[in-house]
């Protein structure tokens, strides 16, 4: 100990005797182990960290499969069958996401909830913080509507008063009582502010009618293995049941886990792996410094082992001085850590998982503690095996510096910096192929023109609309009103937001055509479509007429198709005219289509557009609407003008989803720009630090070569000949990591595909843009030490020696 403590002093005295040095190397570290124990501490929380239920691991989420579609919620009817006769599952809910008017307050509010199954909070292993949760019996049609808060809900509407259990709310126009609060923290699904009991009767739902999220708890000794097998067997038999609806259907099993964070996983991945470079590069940075320094030291060595210091006591000083450097970095990185992490959860787009709960936990810090002290050997021990072997005679001549150790030190330094090129070379081609994809998302054809157009959502309540007509004369009024707005030059309304996901898929059949044959998938996405949609929005009309005032509810049925659905099914002639259905082709009733319009991606950018069929919602009401309102200046502008429209016809309904729709398309690219400005600002870092190792390894050698240099000069070489041998040089370094990079690129930049959109992951032209920026960093890297090299000045160069 008393000798660790007087190498410890000795470190320390050294280190203030040299800032510059120490101030470099400890920000370089600090720069590698900070972005490090920030993508770690982001990896921890979201990745590693088990969900906050009760033995969350054997939570699954159940899906309904089909090879044609894929992953699919589940009918009510199937979820029924699964829950009688499994016994691999200790328990199953039901959820189906909802979302209420909140009224009975000063102002009417929009909440996000869901609809469930009574079992619900007994599967997810979760009480009631106050209260208690639905009943059986809660849960059946036409039972006393209830309601349980979630602990936010409740603070922000109640203000934490127990006594609001047993008392009323209004939802929807309906009376709810509240039975009980949700424990402070549970959201789920995400963002749940109440939950309320599904109450569904099973003869109302089609085996078809695919709704229900579906979470199942493992019974002791299940598997999901065993689970699942048990679950297709049950399908199988549904299928043979009812063939004309569970053909081709069987089951998915997905840890609940897996689920949440599955989307999120190969970006955090990649994250994960370029901080792991950025540090590699640091290390081999640092080696270098300490390398340089071995020049300068290695008299100082040989001097203490004249004296006695045997090779495991050089040794064991210099490995002090790199665990000291080490441990300085890690403190500089958790602290740069902290602050980065408060920014990348700013920055983060709001569909990253549990980002929220992301800290720099007691196992983080020790995993910091142990990447610290390990980088500190990684960067070490070389440069001190190679100070501890030097030849005692040779460093003691004069002059010994610049004998043949300093050849072998330059090689090894020379090494380092291409490993350095190298993976900078591979993180420059992981951003340049992600922006190449951002920069093809956006210039995808969304089929409309977003661009000065503010959207809102209304929904009405059917307790106080009743019937179609009142709905209709709602937005009728409504659409009116909008329309002579100062400032406003088109309005028009759909079921669905664009970009706002949550379309609905029918299937549907041709008249004239063989019906889908059981476990045929023939559907399309279909919205209720108001008369100025289509001109609103810019969406061109490619065949036939648009929907017209005369489209009323007594008139005959009509449908406009988009025209990916019209070449799929009636390639090379018209199908205006033509008549489809979503109900049994026996009996109708039948849409005639009148029109034809362009494709657009209404809920996924990245996506081909789907067949979509439109119907007129003045035959096909929707109580829930989105309206569209092309502003002629900005849109913003016009948001409390149009929420008090809404409110002068009735005060008690919420306004929500207000904004421009070009910020659903900001928010639809949200996790594309996240990847790449991440990724880019680690390649940033990771070239900026082989720039510096490059410039380093060369002004070192300038230096150490200025007399053979002098010699050169003084016996008639020219500058020139001086500049194109150090730029050579600097050129091998650069050519050597340039192919190492590239070989390692292309093999990298396979485990990204996942990532990009519409470019391939050996894109030519990626690789040839990368190449060049790599290339003028390395340029201006070598300029500085090629300059001085030319100054040299024989005569004072040889004075020196």
């Amino acid at each position: 100990m008393q000798t660790f403590l007087q190498d410890l002093r000795y470190t320390l005295r050294r280190l203030r005797r040299s800032p510059g040095f120490a101030a470099v190397a400890v920000a370089t570290l600090g720069l590698g182990i900070g972005a490090n124990t920030a993508i770690l501490s982001v990896f921890n929380t979201v990745l590693l960290r088990p969900l906050p239920y009760p033995e969350a691991g054997r939570l699954t989420v159940i899906w309904g499969y089909k090879a044609q579609i894929g992953r699919e919620v589940a009918s009510y009817p199937d979820f029924l069958d699964w829950r009688e006769e499994s016994r691999s599952f200790g328990g199953m809910a039901g959820i189906s996401g909802a979302s209420f008017n909140l009224t009975g307050g000063e102002e009417a509010e929009r909440v996000i909830g869901a609809r469930v199954t009574a079992d619900f909070f007994e599967v997810m292993g979760v009480g009631p913080g106050l209260g208690r949760t639905p009943t059986a019996a809660e849960d059946e049609p036409g039972a006393e509507r209830v309601v349980v808060l979630s602990d936010g809900l409740w603070r922000r509407r109640y203000g934490g008063d127990a006594a609001v259990v047993g008392e009323t709310m209004e939802l929807q126009g309906e009376r709810y009582t509240i039975i009980g609060v949700a424990p402070a923290g549970f959201a789920f699904p995400s963002y749940a502010e109440l939950w309320t009991p599904l109450a569904q009767d099973p003869s109302q739902v089609g085996r078809r009618g695919d709704f229900l999220f579906v979470i199942g708890r493992l019974a002791p000794g299940s598997t999901l293995e065993s689970a699942g097998a048990e679950l297709k067997t049950i399908m199988r038999r549904l299928e043979e049941t009812y063939p004309n609806t569970n053909a081709g259907w069987s089951v998915d099993l997905v840890p609940l886990h897996e689920h949440v964070v599955g989307d999120v996983r190969p970006a955090l991945l990649a994250f994960l792996g370029a901080v792991g470079f950025v540090l590699l590069i640091a290390c081999a940075n640092v080696a270098n410094l300490l390398l340089a320094r071995a020049s300068a030291r290695s008299s100082e060595m040989a001097v203490r082992a004249a004296l006695g210091a045997g090779r495991k006591r050089l040794l064991r000083q210099l490995l002090t001085e790199s665990g000291v450097l080490a441990l300085l970095g890690g403190v500089v990185g958790v602290l740069l850590a902290i602050a980065g992490l408060r920014g990348l959860i700013a920055f983060a787009p709001d569909n990253v998982p549990r980002l929220d709960g992301v800290t720099i936990d007691g196992s983080v810090l020790g995993l910091t503690a142990l990447l610290s002290l390990g980088t500190g050997l990684i960067f070490g021990m070389v440069p001190a095996l190679r100070v501890s072997r030097a030849d005692l005679n040779e460093s003691l001549k004069e002059g010994g510096r610049r004998a043949g150790g300093s050849l072998k030190r330059s090689r090894l330094r020379g090494g380092l910096v291409v490993g350095e090129v190298a993976l900078a070379l591979v993180l420059l081609l992981g951003a340049g192929l992600l922006i190449r994809s951002f920069a093809e998302l956006q210039r995808i054809d969304l089929g409309f023109e977003p661009d000065g157009v503010l959207s809102f959502r209304v929904s009405l309540p059917s307790s106080n609309y009743p019937e179609p007509s009142h709905v209709l004369d709602f937005y009728d009024r409504l659409i009116e009103r909008v329309s002579t707005v100062a400032g406003v030059s088109g309005v028009g309304a759909i079921t669905g937001a664009p970009l706002g996901g949550g379309s609905n898929y029918y299937s549907f059949a041709v008249q004239g055509r063989p019906a889908p044959g059981p476990g045929e998938v023939q559907d399309a996405q279909v919205q209720a479509a108001r008369t100025g949609y289509f001109r609103t929005l810019r969406i061109p009309l490619i065949e036939g007429r648009l929907f017209s005032e005369r489209d009323g509810l007594e008139s005959e049925s009509v449908a406009l198709i988009s025209a990916t659905l019209a070449r799929r099914y009636w390639p090379g002639e018209s199908p205006v005219g033509e008549r489809v259905t979503f109900a049994d082709p026996q009996d109708g009733p039948w849409l005639t289509i009148v029109g034809v319009v362009g494709d657009t991606r209404h809920d996924e950018l990245d996506a081909e557009p789907y067949p979509q069929i439109y119907v007129a919602h003045s035959q096909s009401p929707s109580r829930a609407m989105t309206i569209l309102a092309r502003a002629e200046g900005e849109p913003s502008a016009l948001a409390a003008t149009l929420r008090s429209e809404v409110r002068s016809i009735d005060s008690g309904l919420p306004v929500y989803a207000v904004g421009p729709l070009t910020d659903r398309l900001s928010e639809a690219v949200a996790q594309p720009r996240f990847n790449f400005t991440l990724i880019l600002i680690f390649a940033a870092a990771a070239v900026l630090l082989a720039a510096v190792g490059l410039y380093g390894v060369l002004a070192q050698s300038v230096a150490e070569r200025a007399h053979e240099i002098g010699i050169r000069l003084a016996l008639g070489a020219s500058p020139l000949d001086v500049v194109r041998q150090v730029a050579g040089q600097g050129a091998a370094l650069v050519l050597a990591g340039g192919v190492i990079g590239l070989a390692a690129g292309v093999f990298v930049s396979r485990l990204v595909a996942g990532l990009l959109y519409g470019v391939s992951p050996l894109d030519p032209l990626t690789y040839a843009l990368v190449c060049g920026v790599l290339l003028v960093v390395a340029g201006a890297a070598t300029y500085l030490p090629v300059r001085r090299a030319s100054k040299v000045d024989p005569i004072v160069a040889l004075r020196y020696e």
